[in-house]
């Protein structure tokens, strides 16, 4: 049975800092972040990931309050992160619609990899920008993108 994985980047963020996982959304960031979510609603999310970076928990924060549920984090989805090792970790382990809060260059190689196969970059991602994809096994390129959204809805 076909499952959704969303692929989501968190909303803009502050300049470069020091420590670049303290980096926070800035207020457009927020805006972009509460836009793209209520697109979701329709995707029966059943988990939601984020990134334990600063801005991709506040992203995911704001997901989780438009969805109406929580997140939990994970190491496994810092942007230069093995998107292949992220995604057998936390997407095969359940049959949930998924949908994982993180970073370029991740979300756009964990597109590549589910669309396309290995090596492939996936879609380019603005801030706040999904792919949603349809696969019914977490494997080099099985996904089908279904959608792309972002704050502005279906891109």
């Amino acid at each position: 049975m076909a499952r959704l994985v969303l692929l989501m980047r968190h909303g803009e963020a502050e300049g470069m800092a020091v420590d670049d996982a303290q980096r926070a959304l800035t207020a457009a960031g927020e805006a972009q972040a509460a836009a793209s979510a209520r697109y979701l609603t329709g995707y029966a999310i059943e988990r939601v990931v984020a990134s334990p970076y600063r801005r991709a928990q506040q992203t995911a924060a704001l997901v989780s309050q438009e969805l109406g549920g929580g997140f939990s984090s994970s190491e496994l989805l810092i942007p230069d992160a093995d998107p292949v090792i992220a995604l057998q970790s936390l997407a095969e382990s359940t049959t949930d619609n998924l949908l994982l809060v993180c970073h370029m260059p991740l979300v756009s190689r964990m597109a590549g990899w589910l669309l396309e196969g290995e090596g492939a970059w996936g879609p380019g991602f603005a801030t706040a920008d999904i792919a949603v994809i349809e696969a019914e096994w977490i494997a080099a390129g099985t996904g089908l993108l279904r959608a792309m959204l972002g704050p502005q809805g279906r891109l």
